[in-house]
């Protein structure tokens, strides 16, 4: 093993001693494209208002040392997608996660939930750590999912199920109870409107499924989102609250900041203030 190791270093200097006009043409370049880079960073950074959530020198969480608990980020977010609480926010959150949603995925069902929501009667109840039971399996009485969100109509009704992952693993079939339980709600309301939403740091797929049903959301996503009903709902009490929440998503989570240049890419920023990539 030692010898093989000394035989690769030995062809990796040797491959590195030898010309090559691609390096010689980066090195000529680089000056350039770095001072074009600094450029558009200066003029990101510039566009940002001086009171925006990722400017913030506190958060929500980052003091208790909680910035990757997930149980605290799922009440968290709970707490600001119920319209019943103090924050006067409303339904902007539930409705602009929807039609990020919807812009995302087409074809997920988000469409359809979004037009119940927007609904002037439509009643919104959010239930953080959902407990139901799980019929047909002997070692599982019962299941957990991270947020409930029932949507009730005049005329239709919606639910949405948001699970929350930021290091914890999918448990062996976990998604598809969940799946399963919101159709049963469905089915028992006469119609098909739900959506399933896998949050997680990175935003990837989920894996647990039956049906392939889970949307994919990324916590930069959902921090761009949750900036946008900041924006628009500065007069509301709870805006303030929402900053703090989305700082502690930009600086704990996702480890931005933005007085350190490798800690921030230009993408991951401008995905953030929802410009397109």
């Amino acid at each position: 093993m030692t010898s093989s190791r000394a035989s690769l270093a030995r062809g990796l200097n040797r491959l590195a001693r030898q010309p090559s006009t691609e390096l010689e043409s980066l090195q000529r370049l680089w000056p350039a494209v770095r001072k074009q880079v600094e450029r558009k960073r200066r003029h990101l950074l510039r566009a940002i208002p001086k009171d925006d959530p990722i400017r913030l020198q506190v958060d929500l969480l980052g003091p208790i040392k909680c910035a990757s608990d997930e149980t605290l980020h799922t009440q968290a977010l709970a707490y600001a997608m119920d319209p019943q609480t103090g924050h006067q926010l409303a339904k902007h959150v539930v409705l602009s996660l929807l039609e990020f949603l919807r812009s995302k995925y087409p074809r997920s069902g988000a469409a359809r939930v979004l037009r119940t929501a927007r609904k002037a009667g439509a009643r919104i109840s959010v239930e953080p750590e959902y407990r139901y039971r799980v019929e047909g399996f002997r070692h599982k009485s019962a299941a957990r999912s991270d947020i409930w969100i029932e949507i009730q109509g005049a005329k239709r009704s919606a639910v949405m199920v948001l699970e929350n992952k930021i290091k914890a693993a999918e448990s062996d079939g976990q998604l598809s109870w969940y799946e399963r339980k919101a159709a049963a709600w469905c089915k028992a309301r006469g119609h098909n409107r739900f959506l399933l939403i896998f949050l997680s740091r990175e935003g990837q797929a989920a894996t647990t499924y039956e049906k392939r049903r889970w949307v994919a959301l990324s916590y930069l996503e959902l921090a761009s989102v949750l900036r946008k009903v900041w924006v628009e709902a500065r007069p509301a009490l709870g805006a303030q609250w929402l900053a703090l929440y989305v700082a502690s998503i930009m600086h704990g989570v996702l480890g931005i900041n933005l007085k350190r240049h490798e800690n921030f890419n230009l993408v991951d920023v401008q995905a953030y203030l929802g410009r397109r990539r």
